[in-house]
């Protein structure tokens, strides 16, 4: 059974259209992940306007300003089945290739679907009064070269864990180098 991992999921008052897959508008949602897990779905609240065509969910770290720099993971679906009603629907992207998510990382996600204003996926957020703490909404008009932090604008994302690990604290771990050679033994503690 998975386990709610990362989340903003209240206060959806707005939205942004995404549609970079041959534009140059480009919008993500960042967080930081809490601790190691590895994820195993993401549900992201969205909508269609037109027929968007093939949409992609992509990961991305982040680089010293938190804004989309390296890509790590990317999915796609057929965005032309989502719903059209504004209120959206919570999609949900399987993960079965990559899910690594190492605590203090600081991640994007980026969704793109469709080429323009007219055929594209919609993605709610809290565009007023966001508590989350975690990231931050940044956005893009020249496929990524410069990003803005839209600070106190979240997207409406849930990311899921296998399961999720936080090492006992009364536990101490202790690494040793052994070696052994003429019926001796030799560690030391490194």
């Amino acid at each position: 059974m998975s386990v709610l991992a990362q989340y903003y999921n209240t206060g959806d008052d707005d939205f942004e259209l995404q549609y970079s897959v041959t534009g140059s508008k480009e919008e993500a949602q960042t967080f930081t992940a809490s601790q190691n897990y590895t994820m195993v779905t993401w549900k992201f609240l969205i909508y269609r306007i037109g027929l968007p065509g093939t949409v992609s969910f992509q990961l991305y770290t982040t680089d010293e300003n938190g804004h989309p720099d390296t890509p790590i993971f990317a999915r796609g679906f057929g965005g032309n089945t989502l719903t059209t009603n504004p209120a959206g629907e919570w999609k949900e992207i399987t993960i079965t290739s990559f899910g690594a998510i190492t605590s203090g990382t600081k991640y994007a996600i980026i969704i793109a679907g469709g080429d323009d204003p007219s055929d594209c996926v919609v993605w709610r957020k809290d565009g007023s009064s966001s508590t989350f703490t975690g990231g931050d909404r940044v956005g893009s008009v020249d496929d990524g070269a410069n990003w803005t932090t839209y600070a106190g604008e979240d997207f409406m994302f849930e990311i899921y864990a296998d399961s999720l690990f936080a090492p006992p604290s009364d536990k101490v771990t202790i690494r040793r180098l052994i070696a052994a050679a003429a019926n001796k033994i030799w560690y030391e503690d490194v």
